[in-house]
């Protein structure tokens, strides 16, 4: 299980580099596990085309932009997805992870 963040490491757009590294330091909070993909880098270019085709395009306008979330190869979502999570406590499901016994989102799902 493996948690994938399409990114860029060069994009022009302050928005898209906020994004990158909110959904990175949050991630990184809470000990998630993820690997960087970054769609700027030509020796990418499969992952660039795979983020692009799997991405639900009726989603999205045009091309998609990083960031993009996977778990293994299932699209997950995008940053306001994420983002949306988090507010909610329910950012391990949106991943499609078991949340840790620690974490509200566990505590929630488990009341009696």
């Amino acid at each position: 299980m493996v948690i994938k963040l399409y990114l860029s490491r060069v994009s022009g757009s302050f928005v898209i580099k906020v994004e990158q590294e909110y959904i990175k330091r949050i991630l990184e909070m809470k000990g998630i596990n993820y690997e960087e993909i970054d769609v700027s880098d030509p020796h990418q270019a499969k992952e660039k085309e795979f983020m692009r085709t799997k991405v639900k395009l009726d989603e999205v306008e045009g091309v998609p932009l990083p960031p993009q979330l996977f778990k293994d190869d299932g699209y997950r979502g995008d940053f306001s997805g994420f983002f949306r999570a988090v507010e909610t406590e329910s950012l391990y499901r949106y991943l499609g992870l078991e949340a840790p016994k620690s974490e509200v989102e566990y505590i929630r799902l488990h009341e009696t």
